[in-house]
């Protein structure tokens, strides 16, 4: 079977599964983790043929059968950028993000990993706001346009201990292992961490709300 055929039918299962568990119980859980599990033996039935089987993690559920004791989590966490944005913005900015358009250029080893995600509207982009680590303050709390106090896990300011930035864009197009995306609050040569495809029924929150400013 072609990778790329695994690779969708792995994003089919999997979306699936997350529909199962936060929306009407339809029966599709135990089929999905079921077809997930073939599309793992699948993989290395490839690979081991000299194939390549690199767009699907292998081992995903086998790892937690049987008993299962969670080891100690780390305190330190190491992470490497998966690629680099690119677009017209030089410096941070706080508004007029909508219609600017950037490239998130991976690096070529991941290319891979992007197989499929033109079939979604929309992303989910983590990045690290590398400009904000050496600000001089490192509030605990900020108070907004409002007047009003919030704490800097109430805001989506940059100034927080990690420095991470999580944002839902429109995908425009994928070509080899570079996308194009609008909406990103990211400017040139920020570092990405992660991507993700947006699912609305598991991502998108029916009667969620925000405090009044």
């Amino acid at each position: 079977m072609p990778s790329k055929w695994l690779t969708r039918l792995y994003i089919l299962a999997e979306t699936n599964l997350r529909s199962e568990r936060n929306g009407p119980k339809t029966g599709l859980r135990k089929h999905s983790i079921m077809f997930l599990n073939v599309l793992t033996r699948t993989a290395i039935g490839v690979a081991s043929r000299g194939g390549s089987a690199h767009p699907v993690e292998m081992g995903i559920f086998d790892r937690f059968k049987g008993n299962f004791t969670r080891p100690k989590p780390p305190e330190t966490i190491e992470l490497n950028a998966i690629g680099y944005v690119r677009n017209d913005v030089p410096k941070p900015r706080p508004h007029d993000w909508e219609k600017v358009e950037s490239t998130l250029d991976l690096l070529p080893e991941h290319r891979y990993r992007l197989e499929g995600l033109e079939q979604f509207s929309h992303i989910i982009v983590v990045f690290y706001m590398d400009l904000a680590v050496e600000a001089p303050e490192k509030p605990e709390q900020v108070t907004l346009e409002s007047g009003n106090l919030y704490g800097m896990f109430a805001t989506r300011s940059q100034l927080r201990p990690n420095h991470l930035g999580v944002s839902t864009v429109r995908l425009l197009a994928h070509e080899g292992h570079t996308l194009r995306v609008t909406g990103l609050d990211a400017i040139d040569g920020t570092p990405l961490l992660d991507i993700k495809p947006y699912l609305p029924e598991y991502d998108a929150i029916e009667g969620a709300t925000i405090p009044p400013g």
